[in-house]
C-alpha cells in the first residue's frame, strides 16, 4: 500500500478506480483490496429513495466555463463530463446553470432557463448516464 495511501492522512491519494487496479496488479485480490481501504463503506451500493448510486463517490460541482455561447451545452462540455463519468465516481453533479437569464455568473454559464436548453441538456444527462453514472445539477439564481 505504500504509495497509494497517504501516510499522515491515512487518505487515498489515487482514484480509486487507479488504486483497485494497481493492487489488483500486484496480486492482491478483489476481496483484498475491499478489506485494505480505510473506507469498508465506500465502494458499497448506496439507496436513497428511489435513486440508487453504485458507490458513495460523488463528483462535486465545478464551474469550468465550457458551455456554448448563450449558455448551450457545447462539445466541450459533453466530452468533459464523459470523462468525469469514466472516472468511477456513481454522481456527477453538473457545474452551476442559471434558472433565470439575471443568475448568470458569465455568458458561458450553462442554462435551463428556457425550453431551447432542453435538448443539450438532455444530450449532456445521457452522456452521463451511458458511462453508469447518475447525474444531478447545480442552480444559479
Amino acid at each position: 500500500m505504500r504509495g497509494i495511501l497517504g501516510e499522515k492522512h491515512n487518505k487515498c491519494l489515487l482514484r480509486p478506480k487507479t488504486a483497485k487496479r494497481l493492487l489488483l496488479l500486484r496480486g492482491a485480490g478483489e476481496s483484498e483490496f475491499k478489506m485494505s481501504t480505510p473506507y469498508p463503506n465506500l465502494f458499497k451500493t448506496l439507496r436513497v429513495d428511489g435513486l440508487s448510486l453504485k458507490n458513495r463517490i460523488t463528483m462535486a460541482p465545478l464551474y469550468l466555463g465550457y458551455a456554448g455561447s448563450g449558455g448551450k451545452v457545447s462539445p466541450l462540455i459533453l466530452s468533459h463530463y464523459k470523462l468525469m463519468a469514466q472516472s468511477g465516481a456513481a454522481l456527477i453533479v453538473v457545474e452551476g446553470a442559471r434558472i433565470a437569464n439575471n443568475g448568470s455568473g458569465s455568458a458561458r454559464t450553462l442554462g435551463c432557463d428556457h425550453n431551447r436548453y432542453l435538448k443539450g441538456l438532455e444530450k449532456l444527462a445521457e452522456t452521463i448516464k451511458e458511462e453508469k453514472a447518475s447525474a444531478g445539477f447545480q442552480i444559479n439564481h
